[in-house]
């Protein structure tokens, strides 16, 4: 008997061993596909994601110069030098300045600009004489004469609505190269498809490989030794490889055809992935390490069988008892100690094994005044009978992420979100031990159960519900714009830093726009506005405006904005400027001082500078504000309440406050014309200002449509691009 059960024993460890081995090759191939095909598949999303942005961006630009009114004014009286000067100032806006190639077409197809001029212009394809002939947009990928491009042709109509010619604007792919070796230290070229080879008349690189044009003028030299060495179709056939020796780093290869909108394929953008981590050689070492592990497994079981049979009562009774205490410090570990559910650790394993489709994020509204009206006791007491009655009625796992918020994943969010909110609705829930009963509500943010950033996504749907009354779930959507603002965000964070602090490459400067006397027509005074001069652009307060108030930089950017506006100011006579006050401003307590020694420095009288407050500084502001904003005024600075009518417009405040001027919100003006309810509003505010002596300024006047309609209803000033746009300096001759 005990030689049968010692080689029963011997080929259960003998099968164990092999199940490990194999079990070990198994998850270490796992490891090194999927280690592989990581940076392939990032490459080849970005890049695709690349394409798709230079398409929309080609496209953009074109759209953007044919609604430009000076431009089909040039165009419809053949004044080429305008052309060129509207066109470069639109691609200023957009950026752009290389790669890009533009013609303007008559309506007989006749080119009457061109912006290149290495190569004269060819004849119009087939392509150009449709978007002609049905006056539509053309924007798709295409092989020009010279290269492969993102082509998009646009026609021009001029204001009576006739069709007057079009716009074609062509980009080179050579942007997709550079970003990627910019963002990405990735080498990548581009290769247009031998099929259509013979459509390059002028191609702007002879140089070819098994009949395919190499279109990167700058390749990488090794890269292009290594498409030379193994050839076009080695690649192109199979889309993906990893090339390099067994014990030395190497690439990983991404391919991405470049197809156009019929779906054929014009050829391929092949990137080239430095293997930095020198994934072969934690190959060996992983074998090598795995030998070791085998030899130190055997000689423990060795150990182990020799002492089988005197210790199996010993490892009985401690077998037991780790159990017990196993399982009391699994309660610890991965339960919360207050409502019993499980933690987020355990959900972040728990939802990576599920088939569940959806995550949902539960959120219990008004959680904080049930804290401040009953107490943290009993606002304790009340999650865990939340928790315990959501795990019985939903019959899983829920899991508390923070205070008032629990997880579970889910198959059907819809059906389960109205069961419980018609669960809670028509049962009052009873906190244990204290007698109240509460009848509760919910608020829920939906995500897909992915590996994306699942608890960023699950926040954004929940604050997405706090704002909405009629919806009490939201199911997350990809926001493209939100992820444009992020990658801005990321890039000007630095560069905000930089021109507040440093100095070294970027600068905060003041634009100066003139608000204008609409009974005399003449400049009365000038707003300073916040521009940001970075690598020989100017970029407006979109692009860095939140990093500035996020990061707690608004008086810094305040104290530039005072000391190079006044500094501008004193240049002239008796000239008065604008310039904009946040409240973050008045909490550093040291405005007023700041501002009399800016206006002594440059020797001009505080009765020259107006400070632009917004609305809600008077309305949500301590009493301190008001108090500074007075002394201010005492100082003799003006003060203007600047957008009004944005915020809550808390009239009795206004009328509290010693000001000289309101600015109406430039919203209200643009529509004046068309939206009735723009036009009581705005007269509305200009009634009650006049009543308290204020003076009024309309922001944003346009046209001169609208200009006529806010001299009619009384408004005392103007300001818009009807009159002049920003610019770097006072447009005055009184110096």
């Amino acid at each position: 008997m005990k030689k049968i059960g010692k080689t029963t024993f011997i080929i259960v460890i003998k099968i164990a061993f092999i199940a490990l081995l194999l079990l070990f090759i198994f998850t270490l191939g796992n490891f090194i596909i999927k280690s592989e095909n990581d940076p392939i598949n990032f490459t080849t999303n970005y890049v695709k994601q690349l394409i798709n942005e230079q398409k929309r961006q080609t496209s953009a630009i074109a759209t953007r110069i044919v609604v430009d009114k000076d431009f089909i004014q040039a165009v419809s009286s053949k004044q080429n030098y305008k052309v060129e000067t509207i066109i470069g100032k639109i691609l200023f806006l957009f950026a752009s300045k290389d790669d890009i190639w533009i013609r303007v077409y008559d309506k007989d197809m006749k080119c009457h600009y061109i912006s290149w001029k290495s190569k004269p212009p060819l004849k119009n394809d087939i392509k150009l004489k449709n978007a002609f002939k049905d006056k539509k947009i053309l924007s798709d990928i295409e092989i020009t004469p010279y290269d492969i491009a993102f082509k998009s042709v646009v026609p021009i109509f001029n204001k009576n609505n006739e069709f007057c010619g079009a716009v074609e604007v062509i980009t080179h792919f050579d942007s997709i190269s550079k970003i990627l070796k910019n963002t990405q230290d990735i080498d990548s070229i581009i290769i247009i498809n031998k099929n259509y080879t013979k459509e390059l008349i002028h191609p702007l690189s002879n140089s070819f490989i098994d009949g395919y044009n190499i279109a990167d003028r700058k390749a990488n030299k090794e890269i292009y030794n290594l498409l030379k060495k193994y050839g076009v179709n080695y690649f192109i056939q199979k889309h993906y490889k990893y090339i390099g020796g067994f014990l030395n780093k190497g690439y990983y290869v991404s391919v991405v055809d470049i197809k156009n909108s019929k779906r054929d394929t014009l050829g391929y953008i092949i990137s080239f992935i430095k293997d930095k981590s020198g994934l072969k050689r934690l190959e060996a070492m992983l074998y090598a390490i795995f030998l070791a592990a085998t030899l130190l497994f055997l000689i423990l079981i060795y150990l182990l069988h020799k002492s089988y049979k005197q210790n199996l009562d010993l490892v009985k009774k401690l077998d037991k008892r780790v159990k017990i205490e196993s399982e009391k410090n699994l309660q610890l570990l991965y339960k919360d100690k207050l409502t019993g559910t499980f933690k987020k650790e355990i959900f972040d394993i728990d939802r990576k094994r599920s088939s569940a489709k959806y995550i949902i994020l539960l959120n219990i509204k008004g959680f904080s005044n049930i804290n401040s009206n009953y107490g943290f006791e009993i606002g304790d007491l009340l999650l865990k009978s939340i928790a315990i009655e959501i795990m019985k009625i939903l019959n899983k796992r829920i899991y508390r992420l923070n205070a008032d918020e629990f997880l579970f994943l889910s198959n059907d969010y819809e059906k389960e979100i109205k069961f419980l909110n018609n669960y809670f609705r028509n049962n009052a829930l009873r906190i244990e031990n204290s007698g109240i009963k509460l009848r509760l509500s919910f608020r829920f943010g939906i995500c897909k159960n992915d590996d994306g950033e699942i608890y960023q996504k699950l926040t954004i749907a929940l604050q997405k519900t706090k704002k909405i009354t009629y919806k009490n779930y939201i199911f997350y959507q990809e926001d493209k714009n939100m992820i444009e603002k992020r990658k801005n965000y990321i890039r000007f964070n630095n560069i905000v830093y930089d021109a507040l602090f440093t100095h070294k490459e970027a600068k905060i400067i003041p634009y100066f726009q003139p608000i204008i006397d609409n009974k005399t027509g003449k400049i009365i005074k000038y707003e300073s506005l916040v521009r940001l001069k970075y690598d020989d652009k100017i970029y407006s307060p979109y692009y860095f405006i939140d990093i500035v108030k996020n990061g707690g930089f608004s008086y810094e950017m305040t104290k530039i904005m005072i000391e190079e506006s006044v500094k501008e100011a004193s240049k002239y006579r008796d000239t008065v400027i604008s310039i904009n006050i946040t409240e973050d401003d008045l909490l550093t307590y040291n405005l007023q001082n700041y501002l009399l020694g800016i206006v002594s420095k440059y020797n001009i009288k505080p009765q020259r500078v107006m400070l632009e407050i917004l609305e809600g500084v008077t309305n949500e502001g301590t009493k301190n504000n008001l108090v500074q904003l007075t002394e201010l005024k005492r100082a003799g600075f003006s003060i203007a309440i600047d957008d009004f009518g944005v915020d809550y417009s808390n009239f009795e405040r206004i009328a509290e406050l010693d000001i000289d001027m309101i600015k109406i919100d430039g919203k209200y003006i643009k529509t004046i014309l068309s939206n009735e309810k723009s036009y009581i509003i705005v007269q509305t505010i200009t009634n009650f200002a006049h009543k308290l002596g204020l003076k009024v300024t309309a922001e944003f006047v346009e046209n001169r449509e609208i200009y006529n309609k806010i001299k009619e209803m009384g408004i005392e000033y103007s300001q818009g691009y009807y009159f002049s746009p920003p610019a770097p300096y006072i447009k005055k001759d009184d110096k």
